[in-house]
């Protein structure tokens, strides 16, 4: 029996081993950074597989989710902890592979995994057509923004795009729905796993160089971890995601860039749908075919935390996996498996980790037998949960030489600006139709999280899941806001982002109620409609609406209600970095910028350089942190530079050398540009006039 069994497992973990051996071979010689990232994909695969023998023997798709999170949580953490106390390697990180493949192949069984066949549903229900046409729509939705892909200034992805994209992808969300409605097989799981993908790669497909300014400073800082082992001062925060990224690209050799920018799109589109079939089938215990179907709502609240990657959209993903898989995690391993995957969260965001603790937390709260006990325990857990995050918060001040808390003026009217339009209102008149649009969209989703826990408290005696858990830590979390809202001033962040961590944590509430708002709509659409394929058609098609409007809202958008938008870096901002960095003969030198300028000189020279300024080192470039640099460009762009106002720069920046970049779709560029000329050294253009550099020695 011996015997059988280690044959069994020699069996079982081959694939394992060879992918170990592809990947130790790959990282000593010039085999392609494609097949080394087969390599490591399939041996997340197989140890995962293996790993998941600790949890379920008996249900496959248990099997394979809890290994996956706990190998996901072990694999991070380890990296996470490698960075921090030592340094990251090829060879420490094939160390760590090679060590885990160990333990992995000691705590498998000899269990073969078994692959379900894919059979019609229901055979008598022509399905075939649906699935020809949804796999039509993406792919012509992706070809087509693939076709739209530029280096050149956006401020929306939609300014290249045609309102015909948004009838095919509203089709498609049709079909893929009915399709999900008429299969009771992986098909439909995988046609929405390529749905959810299409619906989150239009940033990464879009932008050539890329949007947004906190996602240069993540990659630059990864690039560091690679190229140096460790990053300076060493510290936890965010080094969950770069040890992630960071060890993928010595493993593989993929660009640092190419991996970060597609690690939460890319894993968003696979474990929402699949991590969402199964809480819903198995936890709330919904119907298979309702199951596939309502699952796409989890696209309904404004999905743009999964479009591209920082580690605070990481964390929330980690949370929204989380919420649908808790109902299965019925027994103490499980449960250890979601404590592994909190603790790593705490390492990628804590504004993101602490939330999944405390409602691990609660959830065990819950299983206390002793009624006393229990009620008395949910008290100090939500009284933990209230004060958890601005503690956090408080001690992080303390810790930067700031007071722990600051009194704000008008409290209460800064908390409801949380749900206030959070669009300025410009001189233009804005249609009717779009702003019941934007209001519409905005207050949907709060109005379905809150009906959707009354509603499940108020039948709570007949719930399969309590509702105890998240209903506590959604009631304490809005505490947790208005504390953040009227109690901080955080140094070093710019006065327009100071309620910008009080958002992070409002968006965390909407993805922590989102199982129980599509367990509210699927209750509802159960009790009140008959199903049938009509009714069924016409739920893909009200779904198909919504969806589609939130694709729209998901990413940045132009129009009469959204104005006071910035661009996109592009392929200008990219050379003008490369051009100042390449006349760098050792001096120090100062930048000011735009912010998508700054983000780009971030990501091609690192944290190469910096100022010994009045209030401490500063990078060379502005950036948009609130700091006294970028504030001196706000004046220079507005006011246009002085001679004056530049003396008073080198002294603050304890700098001779300085450059002023301005723009031409600045609606001042002309005076700016005159007044800037008038006193400069030498000036540079790039890409004709789009922007003009001025020097100042």
């Amino acid at each position: 029996m011996r015997v059988n069994k280690t044959k069994s497992l020699l069996k079982t973990s081959t694939l394992l081993w060879g992918m170990v051996l592809v990947l130790l071979f790959g990282a000593t010689t010039i085999l392609p950074s494609f097949i080394r990232l087969v390599a490591l994909l399939f041996w997340l695969g197989a140890a995962s597989w293996m790993t998941g023998s600790l949890f379920s023997k008996r249900i496959q798709s248990h099997r394979m989710l809890f290994g996956s999170i706990t190998l996901l949580s072990v694999f991070g953490l380890v990296l996470t902890f490698v960075a921090l106390l030592s340094s990251l390697t090829v060879f420490s990180v094939l160390l760590v592979l090679v060590i885990l493949s160990v333990l992995v192949t000691i705590v498998s069984d000899q269990i073969q995994p078994r692959f379900s066949r894919f059979k019609d549903g229901l055979a008598h229900t022509p399905s075939f057509p649906y699935l020809l046409i949804a796999l039509f729509g993406d792919t012509w939705v992706f070809v087509s923004l693939y076709g739209a892909w530029t280096a050149e200034p956006l401020v929306s992805p939609w300014q290249l795009s045609s309102f015909s994209l948004f009838i095919v992808y509203a089709v498609t969300t049709f079909v893929v729905v009915v399709f999900a409605s008429l299969r009771r097989d992986n098909a439909s799981l995988l046609l929405s796993i390529f749905h959810f993908f299409v619906s989150l790669s239009v940033a990464v497909i879009v932008y050539a160089v890329g949007f947004g300014f906190d996602p240069f400073i993540h990659r630059a800082a990864e690039v560091a971890l690679v190229q140096d082992g460790a990053i300076e001062p060493r510290r936890l925060l965010y080094l969950g995601q770069y040890s992630l990224v960071s060890g993928a690209n010595l493993l593989t050799g993929m660009r640092v860039i190419f991996l970060d920018k597609w690690l939460v799109p890319v894993l968003a589109s696979l474990a929402i749908p699949l991590v969402a079939f199964l809480g819903l089938r198995d936890g709330w215990k919904l119907s298979d075919r309702r199951a596939r179907a309502f699952l796409h709502l989890a696209l309904f609240f404004p999905a743009m935390y999964f479009v591209f990657t920082v580690p605070f959209n990481l964390t929330l993903l980690f949370l929204l996996v989380v919420s649908f898989v808790l109902p299965l995690a019925d027994t103490w391993r499980t449960k250890g498996s979601i404590m592994l995957l909190s603790l790593f969260a705490l390492c990628v965001h804590p504004l993101g980790g602490v939330p999944i603790l405390l409602l691990l937390g609660l959830s065990l709260i819950q299983m206390i037998p002793n009624k006393k006990l229990r009620r008395g325990g949910f008290f100090l857990g939500s009284l933990g949960s209230m004060i958890a995050i601005p503690f956090l918060f408080s001690l992080n001040q303390v810790l930067l030489g700031q007071p722990p808390f600051f009194i704000q003026s008008h409290l209460l009217s800064r908390f409801l600006s949380l749900f206030t339009d959070p669009y300025l209102p410009g001189s233009l008149p804005i249609p009717f139709l779009l702003e019941w649009f934007y209001d519409a969209m905005r207050w949907l989703p709060r109005i379905l999280a809150v009906l959707a826990l009354v509603f499940a408290w108020r039948h709570r005696a007949t719930q399969k899941v309590s509702v105890v858990p998240a209903l506590l830590l959604s009631l304490s979390l809005i505490v947790s806001l208005f504390l953040l809202s009227g109690f901080f001033r955080f140094a070093d962040v710019i006065a327009y982002e100071q309620m910008e961590f009080a958002s992070r944590l409002l968006q965390t509430i909407l993805l922590l109620t989102t199982p129980w708002v599509i367990v509210f709509v699927a209750s509802l659409w159960k009790k009140h409609v008959l199903s049938t394929f009509v009714s069924n058609s016409f739920l893909a098609f009200i779904m198909a609406l919504f969806l589609t409007a939130t694709w729209y809202l998901s990413y940045p958008q132009l129009n009469l209600k959204v104005r006071d938008v910035g661009a996109s870096v592009s392929a200008a901002d990219v050379e003008v970095a490369r051009f100042l960095e390449s006349r760098y003969v050792g001096e120090p030198y100062l930048v000011l910028s735009h912010q998508m300028t700054s983000a780009a000189a971030i990501q091609e020279s690192g944290f190469r350089h910096y100022l010994d300024t009045d209030d401490g080192l500063a990078l060379w470039y502005a950036i948009p942190t609130g700091g006294t640099l970028y504030k001196y460009f706000l004046r220079m762009s507005t006011e246009g530079p002085s001679s004056e106002l530049l003396e008073e720069i080198r002294d603050y920046a304890n700098v001779d050398h300085v450059y002023f970049v301005s723009y031409d779709s600045w609606p001042n560029a002309g005076f700016v540009r005159a007044k800037a000329a008038s006193f400069a050294d030498a000036s540079y253009g790039i890409q004709g006039t789009k922007l003009v550099i001025y020097e100042y020695k």
